[in-house]
């Protein structure tokens, strides 16, 4: 009986490697492509959420930076803990997609949950926070986080039920990453442009849900048909480098570098698209197009790479360098193409909004898009190098924890230590040099044998990247402003924790007069007609109000002007401004007519 039962694997194992890899596809029913679009839904539905509860916090924070950094590091943190959490569970269940199932249903369910709560919890948020800051804020971070949570378990969750399908774990990760990332920007454009104003905040919720347990209900049916048992323990993989701690510590450093550039492009890019709020769906949308684009591209090649090491090194190095040569080419060149874009995009389709976005798309495309490209093909390869086939749902969890800690980690250090210490060109030069030092590394972790072409091109990328460092000028933003201002001289400039505050002088030589401009926009000045209505929105309520007014507060001190007309009205026993730029505070002294108002 045992001889008979042993016969049909024996003459498996003599078939052609061409027979066997048939045989596991006719005996696999949950296909790559079904897995694709399963994470094609799930990364739409997540960030329809994230943008969704941001916009939320706003409202019960009551401040835009205060909500954008606990909703994002909430985010972000909730999906670093569930990538290593529920990674490591996938590795312990011969049912992964029902698992996959689990986490989509429950990540539809506290989503819902999540965006109704925010839409009623500013007064009990408003009543704990004067007395207990930190329960209060702790429990807006606990709510994004627990179904963030849930969201980071679903692509290595998913990659380990696609264990016995052929091909690489590399590619199939990378073309996995790639499929949750466009997923990413259809739901990040739509909730923008279409769901919300479509639908309103809370149905947006529920239509985010409905893409959720979609996926849930794919998986459910998909699973009846593919159980996957637990992997075997020592597989011969033909790659042999997965399982690299030293992999998983330079991809967590290589996403602090990606996050610090998000940031440092996202206060770069801001004079060449304006500061509505569709640009910077724009800008994003071309950040994950990026790195959605180079990981489907690259994970086709990463399997047959002879050295790894050297790749990843090559990339993350390559990816520097070009962010800070980007950003030294800038000149008014892309201002024209901008123009030409939006005027070409008008004419065709007859409308102005259509421009607009044309014109966006044009500065995301030339500033963002070539170095997110360059650091989506790294994460195959990161994959390759860190995940052991024993361990995908581990392993896999760990490469996408350790680099979502190390983003926040960048995002954190660069938006509250490097560009308000250095500025935003010092910063991308800081950022540029940390990612050829990661290079550096990579190489000589790589084999002794590879050719010495692309390991010696590591470290001439570095010197190039040192050399542009220290050459291009840290007023370089600050020249450019004023170059797209044929007739300005800067006065001030100021890149700050918030935004970049600059004074221009503009005007003919006997009727010069001062313009402020935060993130490269026009806000206000001194020039007479502007003094004019200023000084009246400070004094007209105080004439029509009933009665004889007290007090007066100013929103917004901006150049001072209408601040400093209350100091002419003598009835006022108080007079208050808010700023929340402290870079605007100290320019509103450069401008005339404000009455010397203290900032």
């Amino acid at each position: 009986m045992t001889a008979k039962t042993s016969a049909p694997v024996r003459s498996v194992d003599v078939d052609g490697p061409d027979e066997r890899q048939g045989m596991q596809q006719q005996a696999y029913a949950f296909s790559p492509a079904m897995a694709g679009f399963m994470l094609f839904l799930s990364g739409a539905a997540a960030l329809i959420f994230q943008v969704l509860w941001i916009k939320q916090l706003s409202l019960v924070t009551g401040v835009d930076v205060h909500a954008v950094s606990a909703g994002v590091s909430a985010f972000f943190l909730g999906l670093a803990l569930g990538s290593f959490a529920l990674g490591r569970a996938s590795d312990r269940t011969a049912r992964p997609l029902r698992l996959y199932a689990l986490l989509e249903t429950g990540v539809a369910l506290l989503g819902v949950v999540v965006t109704f709560a925010l839409a009623r919890i500013a007064p009990l948020f408003v009543s704990i926070e004067m007395d207990l800051p930190v329960v209060a804020w702790g429990m807006l971070i606990l709510l994004v986080a627990a179904p963030a949570f849930l969201m980071g378990g679903t692509l290595p969750v998913l990659l380990r039920s696609l264990q016995a399908a052929p091909g690489g774990i590399s590619a199939k990760g990378g073309r996995l990453y790639a499929a949750n990332t466009l997923g990413a920007i259809v739901g990040c454009l739509a909730v923008s442009f279409v769901i919300i104003p479509a639908l309103g905040v809370q149905a947006t919720g529920v239509a985010a849900a409905a893409l959720g347990l979609t996926a849930a209900a794919t998986a459910v049916s998909r699973g009846a048909a593919s159980a996957t048992s637990a992997p075997e323990a020592s597989p011969t993989p033909s790659i042999g480098e997965g399982g690299s701690r030293l992999a998983l510590a330079l991809y967590a450093l290589a996403g602090g570098v990606a996050l610090g550039y998000e940031v440092a492009w996202s206060q770069a890019i801001v004079q060449f698209i304006s500061t509505r709020s569709f640009a910077f769906s724009v800008v994003l949308a071309t950040y994950l197009a990026g790195l959605a684009l180079g990981a489907a591209i690259f994970s086709r090649r990463t399997d047959k790479l002879t050295d790894p090491w050297t790749t990843f090194g090559l990339l993350i190095t390559a990816a520097g360098l070009v962010a800070l040569f980007e950003l030294a080419v800038l000149g008014t060149w892309l201002t024209v193409w901008q123009t030409n874009a939006e005027a070409t995009v008008a004419a065709m389709t007859g409308s102005i909004f259509a421009g607009m976005c044309a014109r966006f798309l044009v500065a995301a495309l030339t500033i963002v898009f070539i170095p997110t490209l360059i650091l989506g093909a790294a994460f195959p390869v990161a994959l390759r190098l860190a995940v052991n086939p024993a361990h995908v749902g581990r392993d896999t969890g760990r490469v996408l924890a350790f680099n979502t800690l190390g983003g926040i980690a960048g995002t954190l250090a660069t938006g509250f230590l490097l560009i308000p210490t250095l500025g935003i060109v010092r910063s991308f030069a800081i950022l540029a040099v940390i990612a050829a030092m990661i290079g550096l590394v990579a190489i000589f972790r790589g084999k002794g044998s590879a050719l010495v072409g692309p390991r010696l091109a590591v470290p001439m990328l570095g010197a190039l990247t040192l050399l542009l460092a220290f050459f291009v000028p840290s007023d370089r933003l600050a020249n450019l402003l004023t170059k797209s201002r044929s007739d300005g001289t800067i006065v001030s400039y100021e890149e700050g924790l918030g935004a970049t505050v600059a004074v221009i002088e503009q005007g003919q030589a006997d009727r010069r007069f001062r313009r402020l401009y935060i993130q490269g926009v026009s806000n206000t000045g001194d020039a007479m007609p502007s003094l004019r209505y200023m000084r009246l929105q400070a004094l007209l309520p105080l004439l029509i109000q009933k009665g004889e007014p007290k007090s007066a507060l100013v929103i917004g001190l901006g150049t001072g002007i209408t601040a400093g007309s209350l100091l002419a009205y003598p009835g006022l026993e108080r007079r208050v401004a808010a700023e929340l730029l402290p870079s605007v505070a100290r320019a509103s002294a450069l401008f005339k007519g404000n009455y010397d108002a203290p900032p």
